[in-house]
């Protein structure tokens, strides 16, 4: 115990000794005779070979589901212009990238070719690997591509360069002066003129926006990054930083994240920068190791290869560094992929995700991640999607060459342990700081905000250990013929096992702010036999594992075929990805359906979510409301999903929010004893923490108030005013939700004052001034991912296990009979929700479990559609479902036929009368046999416009035939 105590009391002593020799530096560095000496470029930078000579397995094809494209940006009035920019959908636009022979990339849109031809990206790249303001190259040949949503990857022939781009417009913004934009994505990237000040306006230049006036969220920041690289661009104070943060270990908030500086905060902050990424153009992706990534811990590199990819060096100055930066070595891309969330897409439970970094309780500076996240970026709710979204590009690698590999041993797996990874980084590569491994291993993060940080700290800690990591690609799983598809942020690999001789399915939740506790396996044994040969010599049903692949909507498909009246139908096999109450398990067993592939081609191509032949727009949020008068209530029932303005925002909740272009400008305005001054009170302000946390956050209030770089707000996140729309919910009544789909993340709304209910006046966009209504909010139910499974948030995609219609003839008429079991469980012990006058969680009493349980239903089920496919139309029955679950329903057993769950469900019926003749017409139509080789379809509709179809679906005789 002694030598512990001599040993911390050195320490001390030692840190006093550093913390002297520190102040004399920083009195050196201060020196105006000095201060010359430093103000030069002090940090140069050797690129090792970057262009290794990597093949690729051909990806020659990929389509996606492009959400922002849906917007139709045309020259009209300014409020029919506002709504059309956006009163923005789920379904947008479907995208087809293919390459030719020769190497080129080539797209359609919705099938057709572009009015600008095929070619898409044209023959020149922009590169910001050498310069700041960037440059055109020539761009080379691809043999891999890949797409989701609004990204596309390629790589380039033979080599490990890789090439990204947007193939839309993404951010449209009306500035406070009237004028449309159209605003580009912006990402942090490794600086190519490390602290070269002759080059500074190139930075300056990338971040000046004409006619903007920096309230989008796209650029709202760009005022504070234009101060910094002003107020910092004589090296001067990036000196005094570094050394500082090299030294004493502060957090510190900057932007829009935090980063922890035990080691090099300043490098992290000023070796990269940011760059505007314009669309239809293929832009070079920087893949170099920042400096300030840290290294590989040992147990990584006892399993894998790395290699020098990038050398840093100080000559003079006083820090005067020589290091080198690894990056991991493959040989061979089996697979590419990209994954990208838009707005609230995170939240819903289809997408999963057990661990998200804004949900953990560590305490950063006094508060949490999400009060510190809020005051910087505004009223968000926000989960790991980060603001508009997140988007994560993927590779399927071989680590090493087959020779590398041990011999064989009792495991027949064994030859293939840890021969293949899954890499991927965060388009903001400041970030990941290089390519990661998807392994547990690879987990040093220079910033805390990484999701692996939190696994060591808060509400997370141990919830991924080595021991519970499940991986394929230790266990050996993976193969020569395995493939990646990935959609959202879901990493989907097929593999084997050599052991139970069954090809297997892997899938994993992997992004930059949540991810899961482990793969999950799903056993492909829903055909008799596998087969990598042609169609045409098939004689039993049959899929090939390397065609899967995922879409947006989380629908996974295998191209094979089946044996249907003794004939061998070529389709796919598609399943969801997750079971139908969205609950995580181990091991998915959950059905597996089947469609020609007519059938398939018809849902693919035409419609954003499989099996809804009907174009969606949802938002994950509601209101209940309260009509003063029945004048009110007749106005808005007249104008239903119209754009009503709250002018004075009396609804948005008022709280203290960073104003990023005051804050630009004290930065610009600094100079030289100003500067000083600033880094005194900035530190001084960091030091005073440590004698007072608790305090922290509501010292920088204060602090940033005094100074008005921090104001109180009321305004909406991308709007002026806030926007809400009123529709008929059955038995909620009127609800509202915001018109405007961008703002579906926003905080609850500030509903009461003194206690009661608020009545605030809306005006009717499309009238200002004339048509006006007032109303009150009640019961708010949103989606959060804060709530445990199995009780799982309110509002979520429709949740049902099964659905099986059957045609009965009747003398005079025909009913459709559709049963409809649930996929939630009834028997938890309890329903949450939010709703509560102070928005707190809610859990239902046993009593009044079960009338929780209907509520919750019906806000899950309101509708459902029977859509029948005409060619290429589709007949459309809907019929709203709340007097039908009021009705009745009845607890069925847990061997339910069509049920892969294994508890009791709630099941209830509906009933459709039809005409008989129209009813012959349905029931030729409505059979298994036309729904498996047309694509009819159900699908179901929450309060909110959210949408799923069943895990199984059957049109037969019988209500329950096995």
């Amino acid at each position: 115990m002694l030598d512990v105590i001599d040993g911390i009391i050195t320490d001390i002593k030692n840190k006093a000794i550093e913390i002297g020799q520190g102040i004399a530096k920083i009195a050196e560095i201060l020196n105006p005779v000095n201060h010359a000496k430093y103000n030069s470029t002090f940090i140069l930078k050797e690129t090792l070979d970057q262009k290794r000579k990597i093949p690729g397995t051909p990806q020659n094809s990929s389509n996606s589901w492009s959400f922002a494209a849906g917007i139709d940006y045309k020259k009209r009035s300014n409020h029919e212009k506002h709504a059309e920019l956006f009163g923005l959908k789920d379904t947008g636009k479907q995208f087809y990238f293919y390459l030719k022979n020769d190497g080129t990339s080539h797209w359609k849109i919705n099938g057709k070719t572009p009015k600008t031809g095929s070619r898409f990206g044209g023959s020149k790249a922009l590169s910001y690997n050498r310069k700041r303001k960037g440059e055109y190259v020539d761009l080379p040949a691809f043999d891999m591509i890949a797409s989701s949503a609004d990204r596309v990857i390629a790589k380039a022939k033979d080599t490990d360069v890789y090439f990204m781009a947007i193939p839309t417009e993404v951010y449209y913004h009306k500035t406070d002066k009237g004028k449309f934009l159209k605003l580009r994505q912006s990402l942090f990237k490794l600086d190519p003129e490390l602290y070269k000040t002759n080059s500074i306006n190139d930075i300056i230049n990338t971040l000046t926006i004409k006619d903007d006036d920096y309230e989008h969220l796209a650029t709202v920041r760009f005022p504070f990054f234009k101060g910094i690289f002003k107020a910092f661009n004589d090296t001067f104070l990036k000196v005094i930083l570094t050394w500082f943060t090299l030294n004493f270990p502060l957090p510190i908030v900057i932007g829009s994240f935090a980063a922890t500086s035990t080691e090099n905060f300043t490098q992290h902050l000023f070796d990269q920068i940011p760059v505007t990424i314009p669309p239809f153009i293929w832009i070079e992706i920087d893949t170099r190791p920042f400096m300030q990534s840290k290294p590989f811990n040992k147990k990584f590199t006892d399993r894998y290869k790395v290699y020098t990819h990038v050398h840093y060096r100080e000559d003079d100055g006083p820090l005067k560094f020589d290091e080198y930066r690894k990056s991991i070595a493959y040989h061979k891309v089996l697979s590419i992929g990209v994954g990208l969330s838009h707005l609230h897409e995170q939240y819903e439970a289809i997408y999963g995700g057990e661990i998200d970094a804004l949900q953990n309780d560590e305490i950063m500076l006094g508060n949490s991640h999400d009060t510190w996240y809020r005051f910087a970026n505004g009223q968000f709710r926000d989960a790991g999607g980060w603001i508009d979204g997140t988007c994560i590009y993927y590779l399927l690698v071989q680590n090493k060459h087959i020779r590398d590999v041990p011999k064989r041993t009792t495991d027949p797996n064994s030859k293939w342990k840890n021969v293949y990874s899954v890499l991927w980084a965060d388009e903001q590569f400041g970030f990941t700081e290089r390519w990661r491994s998807a392994e547990i291993e690879d987990n040093e993060f220079s910033t805390p905000l990484s999701v692996y940080h939190l696994l060591k700290v808060g509400k997370y800690q141990d919830k991924i250990t080595e021991a519970s990591f499940f991986s394929p690609f230790k266990e050996g799983l993976i193969r020569t013929f395995s493939r990646m598809t990935v959609a959202r942020q879901i990493v989907v690999v097929n593999g084997f096992d050599s052991r139970t001789k069954q090809h297997e399915l892997y899938t994993y939740h992997l992004a930059w702010g949540n991810i899961d506790t482990r793969w999950r396996k799903r056993v492909l044994d829903f055909a008799p036999t596998s087969r990598k040969e042609h169609f045409s010599r098939a004689k039993t049903s049959y899929f090939i594992p390397s065609r899967v692949s995922i879409r947006e909507d989380m629908t996974i498909s295998i191209e094979g075929g089946k044996i249907i009246d003794g004939k061998l139908i070529k389709g796919f096999w598609v399943q969801k990805y997750l079971p139908a109450d969205n609950v995580e398990r181990d091991t998915y067993n959950h059905h597996w359906d089947f469609l020609s592939e007519n059938a398939f081609n018809f849902r693919n191509t035409l419609f954003s979510h499989f099996g809804v032949l009907s174009k969606v727009s949802s938002r994950i949020q509601f209101y209940e409301t309260r009509f003063p008068t029945r004048e009110d209530a007749t106005v808005v029932k007249n104008h239903f999903s119209a754009s009503f303005l709250d002018k004075q925002n009396e609804f948005m909740p008022e709280t203290d929010q960073l104003q990023w272009r005051e804050a630009g400008k004290r930065l610009t305005s600094m100079t030289g004893s100003g500067t000083w001054e600033f880094v005194q009170g900035f530190f001084g302000g960091l030091l005073g923490i440590f004698t007072d946390p608790g305090q922290t956050f509501r010292d920088f209030q204060n602090y940033f108030s005094e100074r008005d770089i921090s104001k109180p707000n009321r305004k909406p996140i991308f709007s002026k005013y806030l926007r809400l729309q009123f529709t008929d919910a059955g038995h909620f009544g009127v609800i509202a939700t915001h018109f405007d789909k961008r703002e579906d993340k926003n905080v609850t709304m500030d509903r009461y004052k003194n206690g009661r209910l608020k009545k605030v006046r809306l005006e009717l966009e499309a009238n200002p001034g004339n048509t006006k209504v007032s109303v009150s909010l009640k019961r708010h139910w949103y989606n959060f991912p804060g709530f445990p499974a199995p009780a799982q948030t309110p509002m979520s995609p429709p949740e049902v296990e099964f659905t099986t219609l059957v045609v009965v003839e009747q003398k005079e008429s025909c009913i459709l009979n559709i049963w409809i079991g649930c996929a939630r469980d009834i028997t938890l012990k309890n329903i949450e929700t939010f709703d509560s006058k102070y928005g707190k969680r809610i859990v239902a009493s046993n009593a009044k479990k079960g009338e929780h349980y209907k509520r919750w239903l019906k806000a899950n089920l309101f509708k459902m559609h029977i859509g029948i496919r005409r060619g290429a139309k589709v007949h459309t029955i809907t019929e709203t479902l709340h007097d039908a679950i009021d009705s009745g329903g009845r607890n069925i057993r847990s061997n339910a036929p069509h049920s892969s769950l294994n508890r009791p469900l709630f099941m209830f019926n509906v009933q459709i009368k039809v005409g008989k003749f129209y009813g012959k017409i349905l029931k030729h139509h409505l059979t298994e046999n036309n729904r498996v080789m047309h694509g009819h379809s159900i699908w179901f509709e929450g309060v909110t416009g959210l949408v799923n179809i069943a895990a199984k679906t059957a049109f037969e005789k019988h209500p329950f035939k096995k």
